[in-house]
């Protein structure tokens, strides 16, 4: 029924923004089945909070202790925060976000291992509670002829809940008192023509923190009207015919897209003395949606909205016009939402081109496209060891600088800001691949070594030639394990064999990166050589002691046959000789005063024969020659 299109918006309103209860510091939580890979399944539920709240969440399901959550953020009137122990997220909203819209932030989790990131959501709404949606209701029209009228509050449910509260607000001209029940009681102050007409806002505040905001309408009829409505007469025309006789202005119904201001006009004539009035009790949910103005003599409306409404969505705003006769009537300007709002950062065509950008650098990268002005493009938290980022705060150029020796082949990707007028934000990648360079040093260098030999337990350090400056020297290939090598300042290669090293010949490749991070292999010949013997260390013969002179003979000059081994004697005739050589004895003659050595020189030349056995035989005749041979009758059986 027309009669409810006030009823009708707020409800539609009401209904858009109320849900399930989310206190405002109170935590929300959802059960869920517990999974096997707790970062795979770890998730937040969607949370409710108003405008200028704040709203807890924490996650579905318990996670292992070694998990460590992240996730910290501000932009457009929210701040996030995260327990990285207990994984629960607090968002902080501003008063200026605006009912209905939805902000997606988030939190990256990891286990030392792998890293996830999840979304978190949150829905800004009008209200928290959804008593005010299930007992939603309504107004049929007032009409008097200067007498109290009353009206009564329709609504689905029987009984309201115990501590439901009303307060009405309507023109200076009307008397108004609204019950414990909703029932409202509405007279005027002075006589009104016919045809007056306004609205009473009654609004209705549940236990939960829901409200609503309904308008009852009021409209003045003559008094044979109103007789025939309070006797319900069948043959009078209906209600809805005497409220369309009610004095109706009208305004441009304005069709736009939620990032721009609309503007409507009052259609008709306004003679001078007519005067408009925004009324804000009945639609204080667009309040708080646009900044809405209001021409007091023209009946312009401007609705700008506060931030991009991404609804579509009606926004009926009740405008009071009174006529300088006195006649008032009541009507909405509508603002129909017909293209969702962007934000700057979502209109800007702003982009940054992948490049192939030769070694050793340093690069740089300008954003491409259109964007607002008054853009401030930030320095990125770029933290890639060795590596230096700068950018121009105005322009977004991009400058990357890489350590010495950075060969290609990488892809770096440095994230940058941007950060608009509105407040909004986006974040463009700048992406560079590294190339190989037109003229690689690699290509113009000769490296050498000298050949190596080296044995087990020595150590070897040889110098490159042709090391340019600023390139390095890393291992590369080389099959023989037992080699401990190292690699000093100025490229000096230092080596040293251990006993488990490999004999024999092999090829060392060595790495040469250069300054412009190109690359070119180095070897150098080692050779294992066996380890040369130790020489054989001669025994010093022990000294004998000389004979004396004048005892001894001096022995003959010729030479001394070499004595070969001769048959064993029996037994019985001979003793047996030892099968070891002794050396030459040396006699020495002892001096005797009173008489003759002879017999002590035989005594001694019988001990030898002995030793010797029948070696000595073969010797004879030279101690005979000597005198040394003893004339000794030989045995008998």
């Amino acid at each position: 029924m027309k009669l409810q299109r006030t009823a009708i918006a707020i409800a539609g309103t009401a209904a858009m923004f109320v849900g399930g209860i989310v206190s405002p510091h109170a935590i929300a939580q959802e059960a869920t089945t517990q999974m096997q890979d707790p970062l795979s399944t770890l998730s937040w539920p969607t949370a409710r909070v108003v405008p200028g709240s704040t709203v807890q969440i924490a996650p579905n399901d318990t996670f292992p202790t070694n998990v460590r959550l992240e996730g910290e953020d501000e932009n457009i009137g929210y701040r996030l925060t995260t327990n990285p122990r207990t994984g629960i997220v607090t968002i902080q909203v501003s008063e200026d976000v605006s009912p209905g819209e939805v902000a997606r932030f988030y939190v990256t989790a990891t286990d030392g291992f792998r890293t996830h990131d999840y979304p978190v959501t949150v829905q800004t709404v009008t209200f928290l509670g959804e008593m005010a949606h299930k007992h939603e209701g309504y107004y049929e029209p007032l009409f008097t002829n200067g007498t109290p009228a009353i009206g009564r509050l329709l609504t689905s449910e029987v009984e309201l809940p115990e501590g439901t509260h009303f307060e009405a607000t309507a023109p200076d001209e009307l008397r108004v008192n609204v019950d414990a029940d909703g029932t409202l009681t509405v007279e005027p102050l002075k006589q009104l023509p016919i045809g007056w007409n306004t609205e009473v806002a009654v609004k209705a505040t549940f236990p939960d923190g829901s409200f609503y905001v309904q308008g009852a309408p009021v409209v003045v009829v003559s008094d044979e009207t109103a007789a025939r409505i309070k006797k319900s007469d069948p043959f009078f025309r209906s209600k809805d015919e005497a409220y369309a006789e009610r004095f109706q202005p009208r305004w441009e119904k304005v069709y736009f897209a939620g990032d721009e201001q609309a503007v409507s006009t009052f259609v008709g004539h306004a003679p001078k003395g007519t005067t408009f009035t925004l009324r804000e009790d009945l639609e204080p949910f667009a309040l708080g949606v646009a900044d809405i103005k209001l021409d007091p003599h023209t009946g312009e409306v401007t609705f700008s909205p506060k931030r991009p409404i991404k609804q579509l969505r009606d926004f009926s705003i009740p405008i009071q016009m009174a006529y300088p006769d006195g006649r008032v009537g009541i009507a909405d300007a509508v603002f129909s939402v017909t293209t969702p709002g962007k934000w700057l950062s979502e209109k800007a065509d702003l982009t940054y081109e992948e490049l192939e950008v030769p070694t050793p650098g340093p690069f740089t990268s300008k954003p491409t496209g259109s964007w607002p002005e008054g853009t401030v493009f930030s320095e990125p938290e770029f933290k890639e060891p060795g590596w230096t980022t700068t950018v121009d705060a105005k322009t977004g150029e991009v400058s990357l600088t890489p350590p010495e020796r950075t060969t290609p082949g990488k892809t770096v990707t440095v994230p940058v800001t941007a950060k608009f007028s509105d407040g909004s934000r986006r974040i463009e990648m700048a992406v560079f691949e590294l190339i190989m360079p037109e003229n690689p040093e690699a290509d113009s260098a000769k490296i050498t070594f000298p050949d190596v030999t080296v044995r087990a337990g020595e150590t070897i350090e040889v110098d490159p030639e042709g090391l340019p400056e600023g390139a390095k020297l890393t291992f590369g290939y080389f099959d023989n394990p037992g080699m401990n090598m190292r690699i000093l300042p100025g490229g000096r290669l230092s080596m040293t064999a251990t006993e488990s090293t490999k004999i024999g010949e092999r090829l060392l490749q060595l790495t040469a990166t250069f300054k412009d991070g190109s690359t070119k292999p180095v070897f150098v010949k080692i050779t294992v050589a066996a380890t040369e013997p130790d020489p054989t260390e001669t025994p010093t013969p022990e000294p004998t002691t000389q004979p004396d002179p004048t005892a001894t003979p001096e022995p003959s000059q010729t030479s001394t046959p070499t004595l070969e081994p001769t048959a064993q004697p029996d037994p019985a005739e001979t003793p047996k000789p030892s099968q070891t050589s002794t050396p030459t004895p040396t006699l020495e003659a002892e001096s005797d005063n009173s008489g003759s050595s002879t017999g002590g020189i035989i005594a001694i030349v019988l001990g030898v024969l002995a030793a010797l056995g029948g070696l000595a035989f073969a010797a004879k005749p030279q101690l005979e020659q000597m005198g040394l041979w003893p004339n000794l009758p030989l045995p008998t059986a």
